[in-house]
């Protein structure tokens, strides 16, 4: 699904990139990391094995899934 991958990546084993996603140049990605559709990495970022990322920039599924939850509870009226 139309992932970019910039130079000078490193993915580790059994990584996936959701649809959209992609990172910028000189990051090291562990084993096994997910990243989530549309989700954009940071140039010289260095993801932990395991990690599940989200958001633009990419960080941890949960802490965007907060940030999410806090903007939608300021825009009910």
């Amino acid at each position: 699904g139309r992932s970019g991958v910039s130079g000078s990546v490193e993915v580790g084993d059994y990584s996936v990139f959701g649809a959209d996603a992609g990172s910028a140049p000189n990051v090291r990605l562990g084993k096994g990391v997910q990243i989530a559709a549309r989700a954009t990495i940071s140039e010289n970022s260095i993801i932990e094995d395991g990690a599940v990322l989200a958001g633009h920039p990419a960080r941890p599924l949960k802490d965007w899934l907060r940030a999410q939850a806090t903007l939608n509870k300021m825009t009910k009226k």
